[in-house]
């Protein structure tokens, strides 16, 4: 097993093999996880102090994160959001990190609004994604996210900022804190990066003005995980959702299916998200045979040859379809047939089966709040 492999199976708490190697791995993750843990806790520290400065911004702003690293679900969450709101009048403007951008960390206007306006890869898959999912709606990826919402107040014209993966990004002030946690695993094995999952410890999660649990359809014990949050933070409202499959696209000719055209079919899984297991898990609830799967790294860009192993080896096991997931479409660099096999991408959408009367009231209060002036 490779040494990256190996970090990987640690952080997610699964079995690793035993021997004096790996009981170095473990012992050394745990002292960068100790490092890593104390360097969060100082910056909190500097923040409620007030040796770092938090910044306002004259109009509503809204966070979506999460206390794992990557597969809560945050960019179909924020798809979910900025459509909701462009619907009741508001101009919202999204800002991202832009992880595994090629365009570095300066800022970039992905998109005015209308298309896509930089290459892909430049911007981002997430910024391709969210520019393609909500015409009307702009798109700004940089690192420095105060510099970003003086763009968006500028000349985008924001009346409300949304914030992707902004639960750890405390420079800037949000009026709602929306925590993502996925039911399956809320907090993986519970130890803070590079041993576990976890960008903070558990507790940050009582700083959340409202959390959802993602993915409660393939949840074990969904109480028991409600419990352990309740327990951390009795005040903010806690929601359920799930990634419902709305359609199934053909790359070919572009032709758009049911998602339940997928039962009874035979096919490779291909994925680089954060939760390659639950893209499977749907696949499978749809009457699918996955007979092979091929798991890469959150936001990996596929190179031609992996492509072509993957249909290879899926048609060799059986498969008639290789299907893969909208982020991946994202990035640019599919194509129609990959090793004798046509590809197809399942789209999802976010949507909140408990709790959407909560979400909608707290979205209206951003206007209520707005009206009423900021300090």
């Amino acid at each position: 097993m490779k040494v990256k492999d190996a970090v990987r199976a640690v952080a997610r708490g699964e079995d690793s093999p035993g021997g004096s190697a790996h009981a170095v791995l473990r012992a050394t993750l745990r002292v960068a996880s100790w490092m890593y843990g104390t360097a969060v806790a100082t910056r909190r520290v500097a923040y409620r102090a007030r040796l770092l400065a938090t910044h306002r911004v004259p109009c509503p702003v809204v966070s979506v994160g999460n206390l794992t690293a990557g597969g809560t679900g945050k960019t179909p969450c924020v798809i979910c959001l900025a459509r909701h709101l462009q619907e009741r009048g508001w101009r919202p403007v999204i800002l991202l990190r832009g992880y595994w951008r090629t365009g570095g960390t300066g800022l970039l206007v992905a998109s005015t609004g209308q298309r896509l306006v930089i290459p892909a890869a430049e911007a981002g898959d997430e910024a391709n994604l969210i520019a393609e999912a909500l015409p009307g709606v702009p798109v700004i990826v940089a690192a420095d996210r105060r510099r970003a919402a003086e763009v968006a107040l500028g000349s985008l014209r924001a009346d409300v900022i949304i914030l992707d993966d902004g639960y750890q990004h405390l420079r800037l002030h949000r009026d709602l804190d929306i925590l993502l946690l996925d039911a399956r695993s809320p907090f993986g094995n519970g130890a803070l990066l590079p041993r576990g999952l976890l960008r903070e410890p558990p507790g940050a999660t009582g700083r959340a003005d409202l959390i959802i649990l993602t993915r409660t359809d393939q949840a074990r014990d969904l109480d028991r995980a409600e419990e352990g949050i309740h327990r951390l933070n009795g005040r903010a409202p806690l929601l359920r959702a799930v990634h419902r499959p709305v359609s199934l696209v053909r790359l070919a000719d572009g032709t758009v299916l049911p998602p339940t055209a997928l039962a009874g079919q035979d096919v490779v899984a291909l994925s680089a998200i954060g939760s390659p297991e639950a893209f499977e898990t749907t696949l499978r609830g749809l009457g699918a045979s996955v007979r092979a799967t091929f798991r890469f790294r959150d936001h990996h860009r596929y190179r031609e040859e992996e492509l072509e192993r993957a249909g290879r080896e899926g048609r060799a096991a059986g498969a008639t379809l290789l299907v893969t997931t909208a982020k991946d479409r994202g990035r640019g660099s599919l194509p129609a047939q990959a090793g004798g096999l046509p590809v197809a991408v399942l789209e999802v959408e976010f949507l909140v089966t408990q709790g959407a009367e909560v979400l909608e009231a707290a979205l209206a209060g951003l206007r209520l709040e707005s009206r009423g002036g900021r300090t």
